[in-house]
Order: C-alpha cells, then structure tokens, then sequence
C-alpha cells in the first residue's frame, strides 16, 4: 500500500504544475510606449539647446537705451532752420477759442479778428539761431511780414546745461534788435523731436514752435 502511494506522488506533482499553477500575470502597460533610442536622443539635445539659451537669457546684461543722433544744441542750431510759432499747438490756443467764441457771438469774422488780435500780442513769428567763426551764438526773434523778415530781438547767447531732451541757454549783453527787451537770466529750451521745440512762458504757459526749413532768406540782422 506504501509503494503504491508513493508511486502515485509524481503524478500529482506533475497535475499541480499543469492545472493549479495557472497562467502569470501579464505586465501592466506603461503610460507610453518606449521612444525609439534615435528619437530620444534628438529630444535630449532639444532639451540642452533651450535650457542653455535661457541660460544665455539669464546672464545677457540689459541692451542700453538707443540715444538720439543729434543733441538738442544741434538741433536748435541747424542751419536754415527757423522754429515758427505754432498758436495752434500752443496752451493759448483754447482759451482764446473759447474767449473769442464768446464774444462773437455766431460772427465768424469778429472771432477771426479777436483770434488774430491775441495772435499778435505775442513777440515774433519765429526763433533762429545764428553762429559765428569765433564760437558765439545769437538767439534771433523773427517777425515775417510777407517775404521780408524782421529781427525784433538780437541777443549773444551762452549755451548751459544740456540733457536729453533739453538745452539752457544764457541771454548776455544788449538786445540789438528791432523791439529789445528785457530777458530771463536763462531759458530752457524743450526739444522733444528734431521738428519741433518749445518754450515755457510764466504767463501764457507751453508756447510750440515748428521747424521750417527755407523761410529765412534775407532776413534783417
């Protein structure tokens, strides 16, 4: 009876390992299939090249701002340029309007007058100034009447403290113009582009002038 079941021993061994054992567990699929070893090593040096141009980012100091070609003295002393008062750019110009307006009273030739009567109380159609072969320079208020042009004022300058956007100038000696009067210790000339400038007046506030190129002519110095 022993022999028998010991015989019989193998058999069950071998029926465990047909039946009871089962299939193994296939393996759990990963999130994405495996890049190809060319493929990612391309993506790798994709990888570096950007990280190495934020690196690049990261230390490039900041560019400086790009600075004007020309100083506010070379502009204001062009040759040929006369600056001529601009009423309609001025801070006078709506005031007067509404001033005018007013006293119209739906006329259009009474606010023409009234218009061109606050015009005139302001000195000269325009600025120039003029150098000289010894380095001076002279500030010129122009009044045109038709072609001819008139130097109401004539004074030598002295040019002072320059910036970006400014040039202070220092009036020296007597006004040898036409209509002399009396100046500022110094002026400071506002030169936001190289077609226009502009003064501030104590009374009538931001005065514009625009450059004009072939008005001067034969002017009277």
């Amino acid at each position: 009876m022993q022999r028998k079941i010991v015989a019989m021993l193998p058999l069950c061994l071998v029926g465990l390992l047909a039946c009871g054992g089962g299939k193994p567990e296939a393996a759990a699929p990963t999130d994405k299939p495996a890049m190809p070893a060319k493929e990612e090593s391309k993506a790798e040096e994709a990888d570096e090249e950007e990280a190495s141009e934020e690196a690049t980012a990261e230390e490039a100091p900041p560019e400086e701002e790009a600075k004007p070609l020309r100083s506010p003295k070379d502009i204001v002393t062009a040759e040929g340029v006369l600056f001529t008062f601009s009423f309609n750019e001025s801070d006078i110009y709506a005031p007067t309007q509404e001033k005018c307006t007013a006293q119209a009273k739906g006329d259009p030739q009474k606010k023409a007058k009234c218009v061109a009567k606050a015009v005139a109380q302001f000195d000269g159609d325009g600025i120039t100034f003029k150098g000289d072969k010894d380095g001076k320079w002279t500030w010129i208020t122009i009044r045109r009447r038709g072609k001819s042009l008139k130097a109401l004022n004539k004074i030598e300058v002295e040019f002072g403290e320059e910036t970006d956007k400014t040039i202070t100038v220092k009036p020296k000696g007597r006004d040898k113009g036409s209509k002399p009067k009396q100046w500022p210790k110094e002026i400071v000339i506002h030169v936001p582009s190289t077609s226009e400038i502009y003064l501030e007046d104590p009374k009538h506030g931001k005065m514009v002038y625009i450059a004009k190129h072939g008005l001067l002519g034969e002017a009277e110095r």
